[in-house]
């Protein structure tokens, strides 16, 4: 086969490849409206955002309790995930080194392929007693964000570790020939070459965060109401899924198929969100160059 050939036959592959990844997601995008087009022609739809009255068998699909739930638990995980996954993948980069550096970095890779039900159950054996000492019941919105900081931890530090490697060795060489601290050049340096991949950090966190339902089923409680504290249980959409998706019928069901359709266009505005966000970056370093030292 030419080389020409091989070049034609690579860029079909995966152009195939990215057409059908393509048309993968938009087909359970479809079919999750189909299955939910009940629940949309109903009372309920988009209306069922605002309400906070969860009581299938009263006809009442209030999702505004759960919706609130999930994004507080994501965004919650979010705000520890993230400083300790930067953190984390800068002690690997310039403050670990030898066998240290490959023990913390096999250790990280080991624990990400650990299953979330694992998690949970550790979360409900030991997390869920020790909160239940300290604010009963334990089994609460804390105990949520807590277990989702631990299982997305290591997303966010392989990610950033991987960027900061991409980052060429002579910007180091050159910053410490200037007698510029190491400190400086990673915060004016480091972190706005590898802005891109931190936004990816966050997106893929959040993602996992707002998807994960086992783990989080196990400790959060199970209570569709609108936490007044972090201690208080609550209900994820993701977990009101797994629990009524077995015995639920007619607008019931079209209701929790309504849920994984909202849960997915979320999804999808995380990833515009970082598209946009991707644009505005290669405009800013097209138009002004790369500015490395002269700002240390």
């Amino acid at each position: 086969m030419s080389r020409l050939s091989t070049d034609v036959f690579t860029r079909f592959s995966l152009r195939f490849a990215a057409f059908l990844s393509g048309a993968l997601v938009l087909t359970i995008l479809v079919f999750l409206f189909f299955e939910s087009r009940e629940f949309f022609l109903s009372s309920g739809g988009w209306g069922s955002l605002n309400s906070t009255d969860w009581y299938p068998l009263e006809g009442l699909y209030g999702l505004g309790a759960m919706v609130l739930a999930t994004a507080s638990s994501a965004f919650g995980s979010l705000i520890v995930t993230f400083p300790l996954g930067f953190l984390f993948a800068v002690f690997l980069n310039f403050y670990s080194k030898g066998w240290s550096q490959k023990f913390f970095k096999g250790l990280l890779e080991l624990y990400s392929g650990v299953p979330s039900v694992v998690v949970g159950l550790w979360g409900l054996v030991v997390l869920v007693p020790l909160v239940n000492q300290w604010r009963p019941p334990g089994a609460s919105l804390f105990s949520a964000i807590v277990i989702l900081s631990i299982m997305t931890l290591p997303t966010v530090v392989l990610v950033i570790d991987s960027a900061i490697r991409l980052v060429p060795r002579s910007r180091q060489l050159a910053s410490d020939s200037l007698g510029i601290s190491r400190e400086s050049f990673i915060f004016r340096v480091v972190v706005p070459e590898i802005r891109p991949s931190l936004v990816t950090s966050v997106i893929l966190q959040l993602g996992r965060a707002l998807g994960e339902t086992m783990a989080v089923m196990m400790v959060c409680g199970n209570i569709p109401q609108v936490p007044q504290s972090l201690f208080d249980p609550v209900r994820t959409l993701t977990a009101n899924m797994a629990l009524e998706m077995a015995y639920a019928i007619d607008l019931h069901r079209s209701s929790l198929f309504f849920t994984g359709f909202v849960l997915t266009l979320f999804t999808g505005f995380l990833v515009l969100i970082a598209m946009i966000c991707f644009k505005k970056e290669r405009k800013i370093c097209s138009s002004r160059g790369v500015v490395i030292f002269f700002h240390c």
